[in-house]
């Protein structure tokens, strides 16, 4: 608390480092959801680190600018923008920020405040793992759930699945599903249906009787 006030009055002089540390600690409280009894007379610590990360980021720190992405994103001292996050993490991109372009991928490949495009996706993480090596790991989880999702939005185009969710029990199975989350039953159901779809048209095959093919 003591070393909030101390940085505090050094930002408002200006100190970009001040700034920084003050954003540090007031984050620090919010993600620990300790704020109130840390800070308690810090009566918006959320706003006031979105203030000092802002300041921060003005003076060219890319960290405060991916964290000022982060705050938008998921409304955090402000109302939730993610086109908002997108500004802020493709400024702290041109900075060859790993960090920035993990995210960046992520929006386009759930198309969340960018247009959901699975090549833009694949295109991003490939940037974060060319500016970091740490983001290799990262990435290549990131990847398998992009194959997957493009896999089955590949799916849904199947004469057969498409048949499948026009029929009255696909509805009621939707229906169950929490409505802000529809999408992600949806997939999930295409997901563990299609391939069960297949091995059964498998079986069928393997159980039609072949013709007798008689020579002479």
């Amino acid at each position: 608390a003591r070393s909030l006030l101390l940085y505090a009055a050094l930002a408002e002089a200006g100190y970009e480092v001040a700034q920084a540390n003050a954003a540090h600690v007031l984050d620090t409280a919010v993600r620990r959801s300790t704020e109130q009894a840390d800070l308690p007379f810090v009566r918006e610590p959320k706003a006031l680190a979105l203030d000092m990360f802002a300041r921060s980021a003005q003076q060219g720190n890319v960290e405060a600018q991916i964290k000022l992405g982060d705050y938008h994103f998921y409304g955090l001292g402000t109302k939730a923008d993610p086109e908002q996050a997108v500004a802020h993490y493709r400024s702290a991109s041109e900075s060859q920020n790993a960090q920035a372009m993990f995210n960046l991928a992520y929006m386009h490949a759930h198309g969340l405040g960018l247009p959901r495009d699975f090549h833009l996706a694949k295109r991003h993480y490939d940037m974060a793992v060319e500016s970091s090596a740490d983001a290799f790991v990262p990435v290549k989880m990131a990847l398998l759930e992009l194959y997957a999702m493009q896999m089955v939005e590949d799916m849904l185009e199947w004469p057969t699945v498409q048949r499948l969710r026009a029929s009255q029990g696909w509805k009621q199975l939707v229906d169950l599903a929490v409505a802000e989350d529809e999408w992600q039953w949806d997939t999930l159901a295409i997901a563990l249906l299609v391939p069960l779809l297949v091995m059964v048209l498998i079986v069928r095959r393997r159980r039609e009787p072949r013709p007798l093919i008689v020579r002479g």
